[in-house]
């Protein structure tokens, strides 16, 4: 504000405007900062040449005889004294060069500092506070020490006020403002910052940091109480001539609000007195912050896991790496390097790990993606069951997780109902085993950060957990399963089949089953199966055929089988489901085209899409495999042959069903 121009000028605005003609005047200016990107130079900077002028010539005197001769017999003198050595200075600067490089390819540790938490250090009418002077740049501070006054809370509410003297003495006082505004000192008044995580304040002694945490983070402004004193009065004026006129709902609704306010200034305020930095009452609290005991914190997983959980697929060492490397996750498409990580790398991530793979993707492409691959428990993200497992040893993983989703610890006596000898395996990838408490606790803790972040999405995986939970518990009553069907690698080798792209030709590797013929029955009821997990999913390879039917027969084995109609559907996916794969592709030929080795299926029952859909097809069909078509290849394409103009509408529909989007290009989906 301007004390010449506001008629409210107060004695807030006067100190502000004081400290600035300060400044202007060159009493406090602030100090040049170097720039934040400034480029690091390597060695002694060149000095300048100077600009000032050249002395007038004089004649060079006379040589000194006996210089002379010195120089004439020993003519390499005044070169060796007028300019340095040039192979001493190369030399000197390749061994720079070379010592530089050492330090830069060698990455040592340097100091290891130790990490001790004091959960609560202070009184317990003692709080920690983050104060923020939002208006103030860390080189204009407040003179705490010299003009506090006097320091107000009010805990439950996280308020805080503080009281600042005034020289009312300065030039900058304005002497002429009314009594009212004539103020003695200036009140800085706080706000609550909104927490997106927990905080603390750290204290470094030595080679430990000692953690606390606090209670809040305010952030302090400049009070205008001062100036708001007549626009009360005047609100409060219109209030009561509005409460005299208006009807009885209008006067409760007053009512109501002025409760509120009452309620909120209940808590009365709490006078502090200020105590410097460096006094010795601040150097006692300081104290009690430092944690004594050094009782080791229980940590869920190692070290290296968890650099490795912060930044996934980052570490060189192939030990402590697990799953595939940054480097090779970053040329695949999102959708691919999100299932490749989850299925080789960690089954369990934590969003902002994620993000990791993703540098170029927002956070909303990342969350549509994944949930196709992993599942949210605890506000983490856990791999799928159906990506890493099949059959009856999926549902029994679901189920361990739907039992995690709804409490990270699971005690034994829940798990009774699962008896088979590999329990134990498919529950430590999940979580830790703590015998003395006889349950088990799941491996990371929770996400609450995501969880406040994004509440639809935490809601929708909830509702997702209901509808699990009502189908598993009856299934898991009986489990007659070996241990070994737990291993990821062999459960997915059982169905494993490779599709060569150039001769179509499908060779069935290591089929369990006995190798039988089809029915009539089940050529009959068959198709409509397929056509139904081809609903869920247009796009499949013929492995992702035989698990799709397998996980329609567990399904549909959950309802009542009075059905015949049912019956009939379960008994043609599992045959279909075990049958040599030469037959099998016979008949889903009749419902989806090949395409490379990838079954998509022959229509959607749209009508206004289905020949847009077939356009961007045969484009596909006549390419190599893994080829790549864009956005004007399509348009022309379909101004071909359908002889009109797409629509954005059905270009979007058509490319996210088929497509993948791989660097400003599309290429055909994997369909596994």
């Amino acid at each position: 504000m301007d004390d010449g121009d506001d008629p409210f000028a107060s004695g807030a605005a006067d100190l502000d405007m004081a400290l600035d003609l300060d400044h202007s005047r060159g009493l406090g200016q602030r100090p040049q900062r170097p720039a934040r990107f400034q480029p690091r130079v390597k060695g002694k900077i060149k000095a300048e040449p100077s600009a000032d002028p050249e002395p007038p010539r004089q004649p060079p005197p006379a040589p000194d005889p006996v210089k002379k001769h010195e120089a004439e017999g020993d003519p390499s003198a005044s070169s060796v004294s007028s300019a340095p050595d040039v192979d001493a200075v190369a030399t000197e600067a390749m061994d720079v060069d070379e010592e530089e490089k050492e330090e830069e390819e060698e990455d040592s540790v340097v100091r290891e500092i130790g990490v001790f938490f004091t959960p609560a250090p202070l009184d317990e009418d003692t709080y920690l506070y983050v104060m923020q002077y939002v208006l103030r740049p860390s080189w204009r501070p407040y003179e705490l020490n010299e003009r506090c006054e006097e320091v107000r809370v009010k805990p439950k509410e996280s308020k805080i006020e503080v009281d600042f003297s005034i020289d009312a003495n300065s030039e900058n006082y304005d002497q002429d403002a009314a009594e009212p505004l004539r103020l003695q000192k200036q009140t800085l008044s706080s706000s609550i910052a909104p927490l997106v995580t927990s905080y603390a304040v750290g204290i470094l002694r030595g080679d430990q940091l000692h953690l606390n945490p606090i209670h809040a983070v305010v952030q302090l402004r400049p009070s205008m109480a001062h100036l708001d004193t007549g626009l009360q009065k005047k609100k409060h004026n219109a209030q009561s001539a509005e409460l005299s006129t208006s009807n009885d709902n209008s006067m409760g609704k007053l009512a109501s609000v002025g409760s509120d306010e009452k309620i909120e200034d209940d808590e009365p305020w709490i006078s502090l007195e200020y105590h410097a930095v460096d006094s010795h009452f601040t150097e006692r609290y300081h104290r009690k912050m430092v944690a004594e005991a050094k009782n080791q914190i229980p940590f869920m997983m190692k070290p290296s896991d968890y650099v490795s959980s912060l930044c996934p697929g980052a570490s060189s060492d192939n030990k402590r790496t697990k799953g595939p490397s940054r480097r090779l996750l970053l040329t695949l498409p999102l959708e691919e390097r999100l299932k490749k990580w989850l299925s080789e790398g960690c089954q369990i991530n934590r969003f902002d790990a994620l993000m990791h793979l993703a540098p170029d993707s927002s956070k909303e492409d990342v969350l549509n993606a994944l949930p196709l691959y992993a599942v949210l428990v605890q506000g983490l993200w856990v791999s799928k069951s159906t990506l890493l497992y099949e059959g009856k040893v999926a549902l029994v993983r679901d189920f361990i997780l739907c039992l995690f989703s709804r409490n990270p610890i699971i005690h034994l006596d829940k798990l009774k109902m699962i008896k088979f000898d590999g329990l134990k395996s498919l529950m430590s990838s999940l979580a830790v085993e703590r015998r003395a408490f006889s349950d088990w606790k799941f491996k990371e803790a929770t996400d609450f950060s995501f969880i406040k972040k994004y509440p639809d999405i935490v809601k929708n995986q909830e509702c997702v957990w209901s509808d699990i939970e009502k189908t598993l518990p009856g299934f898991c009553k009986s489990m007659p399963m070996s241990k070994s069907s737990l291993n990821p690698s062999s459960s997915k080798r059982v169905t494993s089949v490779k599709v060569d792209a150039d001769a179509h030709v499908v060779k069935d590797r290591a089929v369990s089953t006995a190798v039988t013929s089809m029915s009539s029955e089940t050529q009959e009821h068959l198709p409509k199966a397929l056509l139904k997990i081809f609903q869920e999913k247009r796009i499949r390879s013929l492995n992702s055929v035989v698990h799709g039917l397998r996980e329609l027969a567990i399904s549909k084995s959950f309802r009542p089988r009075d059905d015949s109609k049912i019956k009939a559907l379960i008994s043609a996916a599992k045959s279909g489901a075990s049958a040599p794969a030469s037959e099998l592709q016979s008949i889903v030929s009749q419902i989806a085209m090949n395409v490379h080795g990838v079954y998509v299926l022959k229509s959607t029952g749209n009508p206004a899409l289905d020949p847009l859909r077939n356009v961007v097809i045969d484009l596909f069909r006549g390419k190599e495999p893994n080829a790549k078509i864009n956005k004007q290849e399509i348009r022309i394409a379909a101004q071909t042959r359908l002889k009109k103009d797409i629509s954005d509408s059905e270009y979007n529909q058509v490319v996210h069903e088929l497509c993948v989007s791989s660097r400003g290009s599309w290429i055909l989906k994997s369909g596994d």
